[in-house]
């Protein structure tokens, strides 16, 4: 996804960034993957017509006929008729996170510390010289807290 946001902030993508511009590129791919609360083991896997969500151990799996409910209000995961899908967007979603032998290796986070930075008074330099003046004022922001609280 960060190529297209790149691209329609008017911003090259880095070289060795991952990912496509999806307006431009058509690969025809069968699914598309998220990953979220990783911690939880959340993962969803859509395609064109069904969206499968992965919700981890201790949450509600979910599964979506889009053509026939496209605001998703209708979990269809426990029904018979889509198991097979279910199982494949299953799979395809395994496959991604690297979780099959001999498989796809899950994907390593993108940083380019030096790439161009935008110049406002929110955008901390690059050299980390402003952490002292941050720490003092965190200091000085709870040495009033105590204060009001005594």
């Amino acid at each position: 996804l960060a190529p297209t946001l790149c691209k329609a902030g008017g911003s090259i993508s880095g070289v060795k960034m991952r990912g496509l511009d999806l307006h431009t590129t058509s690969l025809g791919r069968e699914f598309i993957f998220a990953g979220y609360a990783p911690w939880r083991g959340g993962v969803m896997a859509r395609s064109r017509k069904h969206k499968l969500i992965l919700a981890g151990p201790a949450y509600r799996n979910l599964f979506f006929d889009l053509e026939k409910d496209p605001l998703e209000m209708k979990n269809l995961y426990g029904v018979g008729e889509y198991q097979d899908e279910i199982k494949a967007m299953a799979a395809a979603l395994r496959q991604w996170r690297g979780k099959e032998p001999g498989k796809a290796t899950p994907a390593q986070n993108y940083l380019d510390e030096h790439a161009a930075q935008i110049r406002q008074p929110n955008v901390p330099p690059l050299d980390l010289s402003h952490r002292k003046k941050i720490i003092e004022y965190y200091h000085k922001k709870m040495e009033i807290l105590q204060k009001s609280n005594t």
